[in-house]
């Protein structure tokens, strides 16, 4: 099973909103955050959170989980500005509570 089908809305999400012209569009990483959350209803939400701690329940390496992110479409390094994706990843379902 490829990351798109084990990951649906995980990989909609990153793809969409952390593409090469992100930071253009929403203003940088939260900003892409609040575009998602103001443009899906309470399913879409259910379905990243689900996703993500899909994601985080891998038990990946820092390594591991950079390379799953790129490979499902972020173009968006969390470790740049976060202590690691994992720790972003968590503040992601803070978002979507």
């Amino acid at each position: 099973m490829n990351t798109k089908e084990k990951y649906p809305a995980a990989w909609q999400f990153f793809g969409a909103y952390y593409s090469e012209d992100f930071v253009e569009i929403s203003g940088g990483a939260e900003g892409a955050i609040s575009d998602f959350l103001s443009a899906v209803n309470d399913e879409g939400k259910a379905e990243l959170k689900r996703d993500i701690d899909l994601i985080l329940q891998e038990g990946l390496t820092e390594e591991g989980l950079d390379s799953l992110l790129a490979d499902i479409g972020c173009m968006y390094y969390p470790p740049d500005d976060w202590p690691s994706s994992a720790a972003w990843l968590q503040h992601i379902l803070s978002r979507l509570e």
